[in-house]
């Protein structure tokens, strides 16, 4: 977390256990926590644009799409693009 009460969050699902509803399920209670624990008021993530999953998760959960990325990384031999989501949490 930082100083100004906004967090970074990642999260990784094996395959086995993707499509469960797992992921949603801790990031939420993760938010939850973090609000509730030390006052968490906004929080992001940045992710590949081809990992639709995730940004299809986020978006579930209420995160809405802040900008685009571009080359922002090398993946694979190829340059990645990413999206950044927000999702602010106010009471």
């Amino acid at each position: 977390m930082h100083g100004d009460a906004t967090a970074d969050i990642a999260y990784f699902v094996f395959r086995a256990f993707q499509r469960q509803g797992l992921a949603a399920e801790a990031v939420d209670a993760v938010l939850k926590h973090l609000k509730a624990a030390v006052g968490l008021r906004e929080a992001r993530a940045l992710l590949d644009t081809r990992n639709e999953a995730s940004w299809r998760l986020l978006e579930r959960l209420g995160f809405r799409r802040a900008r685009l990325i571009k080359n922002a990384d090398h993946f694979k031999g190829a340059p990645s693009d990413e999206f950044e989501y927000v999702r602010e949490l106010v009471p």
